[in-house]
């Protein structure tokens, strides 16, 4: 047996992290969320997963992680990319074959894409027998439109290239996947300034012809609260080590 927790959904959320010790300015105003409340929604994620925990040995899972440390004019931030690494590894320890995971980062000059998760999420959904997915994203967040948005590498420049959350729940509500996880380690600030106001966004799933029934499951786990900053530290004990609190607990 295990025990189902529902989570309120918010519709939307997202923008910069605020780093510890090191604020940086940025075109996206937010104010600053408390560690101690962080490290409360890590403490819950971790919670929710580990009572499911008999659940997911019986699925068949994958896993898509993606960390992206640099989004345009923003400021460079120092651990998403090294989350997105982490939680493909703790994948791997819950038994998540390689085959079954994708980790897309931006490490070392690369560029990431709309394209390449969706290509992802493709690549699971074809092979018809993924029961639950889990979307993994740390970076640049922010709220904008009546939606969550996760910004990618040419973000905002390119309004397209960022993952609406709103739009593709919905979609993950009715696509071929049995239980879509959606872990954001991202702000949930309300954008400023009018480009960033003008990101749309991309739904990262396909449209079905015919509407799953009943409809899926879907859970959302955010690192902070709406209208809040997701935050990285500096390891004092490792210089040049940035952890995510959110990730890291």
């Amino acid at each position: 047996q295990y025990e189902l927790i529902e989570l309120p959904e918010y519709a939307s959320l997202g923008c910069t992290r605020r780093q510890v010790n090191k604020e940086t300015a940025c075109n996206i105003s937010h104010p600053c969320e408390s560690r101690s409340s962080t490290l409360l929604y890590a403490v819950v994620t971790a919670r929710i997963f580990a009572l499911a925990s008999l659940q997911r040995s019986l699925m068949e899972r994958a896993g898509i992680f993606v960390g992206v440390n640099k989004t345009s004019q923003l400021p460079i931030l120092n651990a998403a990319v090294g989350g997105a690494i982490r939680m493909a590894e703790w994948a791997r320890a819950q038994s998540i074959p390689d085959s079954h995971i994708r980790l897309i980062t931006d490490a070392d000059g690369q560029t990431v894409t709309v394209a390449q998760i969706k290509s992802a999420i493709d690549d699971f959904a074809k092979l018809r027998t993924i029961e639950q997915l889990i979307i993994y994203y740390a970076g640049h967040g922010m709220y904008t439109n009546g939606s969550e948005f996760w910004l990618l590498s040419g973000a905002p420049t390119d309004p397209d290239e960022a993952i609406n959350v709103a739009h593709s729940q919905d979609s993950a509500r009715i696509g071929v996947f049995e239980h879509v996880v959606f872990v954001s380690d991202a702000c949930r600030t309300a954008a400023v300034g009018r480009q960033f106001q003008d990101i749309r966004g991309s739904n990262i799933f396909k449209n079905p012809a015919r509407p799953a029934r009943p409809e899926r499951s879907v859970d959302l786990f955010f690192a902070c609260g709406f209208d809040s900053a997701s935050i990285e530290t500096a390891n004092p004990s490792q210089p040049g080590n940035w952890e995510s609190i959110y990730t890291d607990t």
